[in-house]
């Protein structure tokens, strides 16, 4: 039996884009700058995060994997296994 779905094109939309020029201009800066993950806004961020939370040191991750993965392995290394 054949697929209903083979060979079509399906697209869903999950939620209305919602930015303004701003944000735009924005994101446009960071990707001119050639530092989209590691450029100065990113810093700035970092930086404004860490004095938030009233903390000196700061540790960025690219995503909640990296972070949980260097929190587990720190785990491991503190406990001497």
């Amino acid at each position: 039996m054949e697929s209903l779905f083979l060979n079509q094109h399906v697209e869903a939309r999950l939620s209305e884009l919602e930015f303004d020029e701003t944000e735009l201009n924005s994101a446009l800066d960071a990707i001119d700058s050639g530092w989209i993950t590691a450029g100065r806004k990113t810093q700035a961020f970092e930086e404004a995060f860490a004095k938030l939370r009233e903390q000196r040191k700061r540790w960025p991750f690219a995503n909640g994997t990296a972070a949980l993965m260097l929190a587990l392995k720190s785990l491991r290394n503190w406990s001497g296994r």
